[in-house]
């Protein structure tokens, strides 16, 4: 195993200690394991990574109350990240919501260290053949930006999220170009359950979408963000369905 850890666990105040022993003793077969409590925080420790590290895989909490929102958070910035959620065998609602906003396997939350150790062998070797994989593009060639969520597409209306998420089509036709902090904030809010997340999940995604992982969030940069958004889209004609949810968040809305 090169030098970093291999597997990231990402747990919020509300997974406090629900994520099972297996996963604390996959240090007994040398498995690194370094925890973060916010995307901001994992993004951050997954960037400083040495380069010669093994790109790690995130387990997840998949009933911590923002699980959902976290995922679809942690898609928008890092869309190719290997992600695994702890699910309870029994709970088939909240897998299939995982699933649907990006999570790439799942494990029963009591598993063995055991089978967790064969889930993370296999999903550290996918993402050692991604890494390794040669690409056809010559050496001048400019990277792609990688699609932030299969999830583009609003039901109802035709709103759809094109280009990588950097522009929205309207139900009229247009398209209106995205800034980064907008792409992140549309992508984590269309991709998260019911179209809605609270204040703190998009914050989190607009900050680490511009790598500003250091320092206090504020509510009101993102209000500014919004209202300026909101703004661009009534000046072409296509007003935002966006609702703002009193003291909580915001929400994608369509008839």
């Amino acid at each position: 195993m090169k030098s970093g850890p291999a597997i990231f666990k990402l747990m919020s105040s509300s997974s406090t200690g629900r994520i099972r022993k297996g996963v604390r003793d996959l240090d007994y077969y040398g498995i690194d394991v370094q925890t973060c409590r916010t995307v901001a925080e994992l993004s951050r420790a997954l960037r400083d990574l040495p380069e010669e590290a093994v790109h790690p895989v995130v387990i997840i909490d998949g009933h911590d109350d923002n699980a959902l929102s976290t995922v679809a958070a942690l898609r928008a910035v890092r869309p190719d990240q290997g992600l695994v959620a702890l699910v309870r065998p029994d709970d088939e609602q909240t897998l299939i919501e995982l699933l649907r906003v990006g999570v790439d396997m799942y494990c029963p939350d009591n598993a063995s260290a055991e089978l967790l150790l064969a889930l993370m062998r296999r999903m550290l070797h996918r993402q050692v053949r991604r890494t390794e994989t040669p690409t056809k593009a010559g050496p001048r060639a400019r990277p792609q930006r990688a699609r932030p969520s299969p999830i583009d597409r609003i039901p109802g209306q035709v709103w759809e999220l094109s280009e990588q998420g950097w522009a929205m089509r309207t139900p009229g036709g247009q398209r209106i170009p995205l800034t980064t902090g907008e792409r992140a904030f549309l992508t984590t809010l269309i991709a998260s359950p019911e179209s809605k997340a609270p204040h703190e999940v998009l914050i989190e995604a607009v900050n680490t979408a511009y790598n500003q992982t250091d320092g206090p969030t504020h509510q009101n940069r993102l209000g500014v963000m919004v209202s300026r958004m909101r703004k661009k889209f009534k000046d072409a004609g296509e007003p935002l369905p966006l609702r703002s949810i009193h003291n909580w968040g915001y929400m994608f809305v369509v008839q």
